[in-house]
């Protein structure tokens, strides 16, 4: 004899997908933050290498001074154009005189920020409420954190992990609500897919935020624009999905990064610098 849901203790399909339990990703949140703040705290501090004293504390201390395109001619290189908020916090920490362990747990903050994300793409891929399932989606989203360049991030003044937090809840919301979609699609008698639209003008949003703080996470948002748009299943789908995101990315580049592009084109040539200077000459 064959178990239905009710025995199981599932919920429908649909209505499970769409409603992830959210104690189970904060018990898995405050496992994994723990270690991660443990680990941290066996450090001597932050290690500073090149780029720290090269454009890191530069940068940071523009964001929070003002920058000062207009005075210093290059005083980190090309890196002096880079979009410098992402290190304001570490430019903060500096002067609050704390020791490199308390900056370092600061500054751990995005990383952990990053496990919810994760989480939610385990539930996403495996949506079942019973303990196995919890267990397993537990140790799924651990293993995504067993990768020893992540690990030595946490005690680096790199933007890298706040530049990819963005990227990565964009990739989670995009699995999530695909998800749904096709689950809908599935237990509705026409197919229909119900699109999620408001969720994908979040994904543009952090899209936009992740190129605007780091460009090389270009290849990342392709592949997160390729699933959002290949998992849409029909036409009227994919056009809602393709001008959601499109209008949270254009509100990202208006306000936030639109005026720190202008400026970086008058004074270095390209609001991208030091790339693609040719076109804008």
């Amino acid at each position: 004899m064959i178990p239905n849901q009710k025995q199981l203790g599932l919920s429908k399909p649909d209505a499970q997908v769409s409603r992830p339990p959210i104690a189970e990703a904060i018990y898995t949140t405050l496992i994994i933050s723990t270690i991660v703040l443990g680990w941290i705290a066996t450090l001597d501090g932050l290690s500073l290498g090149w780029d720290s004293m090269n454009h890191h504390f530069y940068l940071g201390w523009m964001a929070v001074e003002g920058d000062r395109l207009d005075i210093d001619a290059f005083a980190a290189g090309s890196m002096s154009c880079q979009f410098p908020y992402s290190y304001a916090p570490l430019y903060w920490l500096q002067n609050q005189d704390l020791s490199g362990t308390q900056a370092a747990m600061v500054l751990s903050i995005p990383a952990i920020s990053s496990i919810p994300a994760v989480w939610l793409i385990t539930w996403s891929l495996y949506p079942q409420i019973n303990i196995q399932a919890s267990i397993a989606r537990i140790i799924f989203t651990g293993c995504a954190f067993m990768s020893p360049l992540w690990w030595s991030l946490l005690d680096s003044t790199s933007n890298d992990i706040i530049a990819s937090l963005p990227t990565l809840w964009a990739f989670a919301i995009v699995i999530w609500r695909a998800a749904c979609d096709f689950t809908k699609a599935e237990s509705s008698q026409d197919g229909c897919y119900s699109g999620s639209t408001t969720w994908f003008v979040f994904c543009g949003v952090f899209v936009a935020i992740s190129l605007m703080l780091k460009i090389s996470q270009a290849f990342a948002a392709c592949s997160i624009l390729t699933i959002a748009l290949a998992s849409a299943g029909k036409k009227r789908t994919f056009l809602k999905r393709s001008l959601a995101m499109f209008i949270g990315a254009l509100g990202v580049v208006l306000t936030i990064w639109g005026p720190w592009a202008f400026k970086i084109l008058m004074y270095c040539g390209s609001p991208i610098y030091p790339m693609l200077t040719h076109f804008f000459r």
